[in-house]
């Protein structure tokens, strides 16, 4: 009778996860579309393209942060001896660029109606948005908001980067970053070779994956997708509360079912919570 109740209780269990996950995909896609301006104009009169580029000198004067706010754009990020901002893409999707109180401040206030052919391969019409920073740079924040196009960043140094992105993917390379907050509706968030001393992660459909990192605090929340961490930090005394409704826990190649708690939160040195509702979480050092 315990086994019917239990077996009862897990069918009840994935049919509500399946039912969830379908409704959130479905809110995810419909605002994406809502919030973007897409339609589905399919037409090719995609208007005039452009290229345009902002030096050093066009933003002179004290270099503290980073503010990017777009609508449609893949967007990278790098620190490199090449300072200065590049834009490639449809003329009225050309953000406005300036130095305000030492924040290199970039905003796209046009919408793209016809994005919904970036759907079928035609690539072109997605802005690309570069932006080199001083490879010697130590910013006190990056922010970064885009609500449809892939984010990449690498080689950064900052206080605190926080990051949102609606539909595409994050890549974050070999950064030193103090205190990480980032949220993903539908896309994967790649982290590599990376110090942080906190991190705040919250994905609604995608992947997490986080390798070669030295670790402070980690603290993810996952609906549904695969979390893998594999820390160069020693984790051995971290306070760990690790918990999955439809997956596996493993922990240094150990199966731990689908949850793995520890007490040490008092004393602990680094504390890492994971908590996805449907997927595998890995953790590794």
């Amino acid at each position: 009778m315990k086994n019917q109740t239990n077996s009862r209780f897990t069918t009840f269990r994935t049919i509500y996860l399946v039912i969830l996950c379908i409704v959130t995909i479905a809110a995810i896609v419909f605002g994406t579309f809502y919030y973007t301006g897409t339609g589905f104009d399919f037409g090719f009169d995609h208007g005039k393209y452009q290229e345009k580029s902002w030096s050093k000198e066009d933003l002179s004067g004290p270099f503290t942060g980073l503010d990017i706010q777009v609508n449609v754009s893949d967007v990278e990020i790098i620190a490199d001896d090449k300072p200065g901002i590049t834009f490639d893409g449809r003329k009225n999707l050309t953000p406005t660029v300036h130095n305000k109180n030492g924040v290199w401040t970039i905003t796209q206030k046009a919408k793209n109606k016809v994005l919904g052919t970036t759907f079928f391969g035609f690539h072109r019409h997605i802005s690309r948005l570069k932006v080199h920073i001083p490879s010697n740079a130590s910013l006190d924040n990056v922010q970064v908001s885009c609500k449809m196009g892939d984010l990449k960043l690498k080689g950064l140094r900052t206080k605190s980067m926080d990051l949102g992105l609606s539909a595409g993917d994050l890549t974050l390379t070999g950064s030193h970053i103090g205190e990480l907050t980032a949220k993903l509706s539908m896309g994967d968030f790649d982290i590599k070779e990376c110090k942080i001393h906190s991190t705040d992660a919250d994905l609604s459909m995608g992947d997490l994956s986080a390798k070669q990192i030295e670790i402070g605090n980690f603290s993810a929340d996952l609906s549904m997708g695969d979390c893998t961490l594999k820390s160069k930090t020693d984790l051995t005394d971290a306070a760990m509360d690790l918990r999955t409704s439809l997956g596996d826990v493993t922990v240094n190649k150990k199966d731990q079912g689908n949850k793995y708690c520890n007490s040490r939160e008092n004393d602990a040195e680094h504390i890492i919570r994971i908590k996805d509702s449907m997927g595998d979480i890995d953790l590794l050092w």
